[in-house]
């Protein structure tokens, strides 16, 4: 009997994790309200933070409606650009369906950390801290200004559920250096050989977040094709916090993607969705533990 009462709590577990990343609907995903004004793009006479002196200016959109101002920062162009019209921005799909997910938490009268590995500017973890301040939101970037950018945001806005590391992720914990060669700000990413020591910095393993963090239910990756090595340093954080799992493939090679989805097969995760170049997977009901087998490819006969 008790077996199957424990195989009964883990099929409802693993149904509300498959529930947790439903499609919001297309017309308004965010919209836990009564009024449909939560879009703002500041061309209506609404579309005004109240009249608060940000010293620098407002972002007229949903956060508008929570004096949301933006600090003097070089980094302060690239951030708006990113959330202003909040539902045309970067990733709209996907900030929508972490934003959906983090909502039925709350209703639900739970709690849980987000961590957001590749925040950049924070353009999806500063207004998912502002839109949920009972939660707690992890950001790790490989690049201190934005860093800097990301605490200046939070202290500015009284976002006391952010906090801020500057490391990079990788298999273990190591010293690597940010590659900033790309002319997207947004496409820098690591790499772990040492002639290459630009910006030099500690990579951490995302198991090793685990002494600040005590209730992870969210982990999210952004890290430039670093995803499989990442996610070979939080072994522990699958077995044991099994947080639900959103990263980019657009830039995975189709071996590391096929090491990507064979350690999380068999750490008993099961891919739920796929929207704009980020998969979601979430926990199954039971650990298989069952492992992806390489094809086997013919070797050349000697003669």
């Amino acid at each position: 009997m008790r077996r199957w009462l424990l195989l009964a709590a883990a099929a409802a577990r693993a149904v509300d994790a498959v529930d947790a990343f439903e499609r919001p609907p297309p017309d308004d995903p965010y919209d836990e309200e009564e009024d449909d004004d939560d879009y703002l793009d500041g061309r209506e006479r609404d579309d005004d933070p109240y009249g608060v002196d940000c010293e620098g200016r407002a972002v007229y959109n949903v956060l508008a409606k929570r004096n949301f101002c933006v600090v003097n920062s070089t980094w302060a162009d690239e951030f708006v650009r990113r959330v202003e019209g909040f539902t045309v921005g970067w990733e709209p799909q996907t900030r929508a369906l972490i934003h959906a997910h983090l909502a039925r938490i709350v209703k639900e009268g739970n709690t849980t950390t987000t961590l957001e590995a590749g925040m950049h500017v924070g353009d999806h973890l500063l207004p998912l801290a502002a839109s949920f301040p009972s939660l707690s939101f992890v950001g790790v970037d490989p690049d201190s200004t934005k860093c800097e950018f990301v605490r200046d945001m939070a202290t500015r806005n009284n976002l006391t559920n952010v906090r801020v590391y500057h490391n990079g992720l990788a298999a273990r914990d190591r010293a690597c250096a940010l590659d900033v060669s790309d002319a997207n700000p947004g496409g820098w990413s690591i790499d772990e050989r040492r002639r290459l020591m630009k910006k030099r910095l500690l990579c951490r393993t995302v198991d090793s977040f685990l002494e600040d963090i005590s209730d992870l239910g969210l982990l999210h990756l952004d890290v430039e094709g670093a995803e499989l090595r990442a996610l070979r340093g939080a072994r522990s954080t699958l077995r044991s916090a099994r947080p639900l799992l959103v990263f980019e493939n657009n830039h995975l090679s189709n071996d590391t993607q096929y090491g990507t989805a064979a350690l999380l097969e068999a750490h008993g995760y099961v891919k739920q969705d796929e929207v704009e170049h980020n998969e979601v997977w979430a926990p199954s009901l039971v650990q298989s533990g069952r492992r992806l087998r390489r094809p086997r490819r013919s070797r050349p006969v000697l003669l």
